[in-house]
């Protein structure tokens, strides 16, 4: 479900950089591992996530107020340095004595409780998500390449989703899209820390960009008004610990008053 895709599409766009980079160590968890990271790279894991697409209002067509919900979104986890180029797999964990994976769960075991905002001229699908959505990161000791619940340990949650979350699907026949979700994050277990405290203890929020390559089954209509509609879906993408946006807004009025700058943004 994590190829490239949509509800959770993360490669997108460019993240906005933390501050300092953020550190790992799986020392709680008895390893020895620990480096510096600038973002956490999700692939293709559990590629065919199923999403149901509700027709809410029984209009008979994708319109802004139909609601879906996502299961089996799994997807491995590894990291790229600050200075670019990826963490070595006998470092990150993914193949070696651990692996790391991350889970989109929300109400009921779905992916965002998700709603379609609008449709745009040309078929493109706005979603927005929120409430109850979640992901989660575990820290699997038995490295066969599958993620196995029994085994792994949860070691840090992201929840809810942001306002401000959102997919823009391309295309009304369902073939590629992009998202940015953000989310407060959760360090359950000593993992992740930036100057030598927790994430969870920052001012921070964890950003998830995405892309969506395979969407199969959307269409602009519904087979019958108040139906459902069964979409399968591929996502791959990154995740970065940024600022909480209350404290990006207020960098940016201080160099603003410094300097008279100013800088952008992105979008689950």
């Amino acid at each position: 479900m994590f190829k490239k895709t949509i509800l959770a599409a993360l490669l997108a766009a460019p993240l906005v950089a933390s501050a300092t980079p953020t550190h790992f160590s799986n020392a709680a968890l008895g390893g020895t591992n620990s480096f510096d990271f600038r973002q956490i790279t999700l692939t293709g894991v559990g590629d065919g996530s199923a999403v149901t697409l509700f027709d809410t209002d029984g209009s008979g067509t994708v319109s802004a107020g139909d609601t879906f919900v996502e299961t089996g979104l799994v997807a491995g986890v590894s990291f790229s340095r600050p200075t670019g180029g990826a963490v070595p797999i006998g470092v990150s964990g993914l193949g070696t004595s651990y692996e790391l994976y991350a889970t989109f769960t929300g109400a009921g075991g779905g992916l965002l409780a998700g709603q379609v905002q609008s449709v745009l001229p040309g078929g493109a699908v706005v979603v927005g998500f929120g409430g109850p959505t979640f992901l989660n990161i575990y820290y699997d000791t038995n490295p066969n390449g599958d993620f196995d619940i029994g085994s792994s340990t949860l070691i840090g949650v992201a929840a809810p989703a942001m306002p401000g979350s959102n997919c823009t699907i391309f295309n009304i026949n369902g073939n590629n899209g992009s998202c940015v979700l953000q989310f407060g994050y959760n360090t359950l277990v000593s993992t992740f820390s930036e100057g030598g405290f927790d994430v969870d203890t920052l001012d921070r929020f964890l950003r998830v960009d995405m892309n969506v390559d395979q969407i199969t089954g959307l269409s602009s209509n519904f087979a019958v008004a108040g139906g459902q509609m069964r979409l399968t879906l591929n996502h791959n993408g990154s995740a970065q610990f940024v600022p909480e946006p209350g404290s990006l807004a207020l960098a940016g009025l201080g160099l603003l008053g410094a300097f008279g700058m100013s800088r952008r943004r992105k979008s689950a």
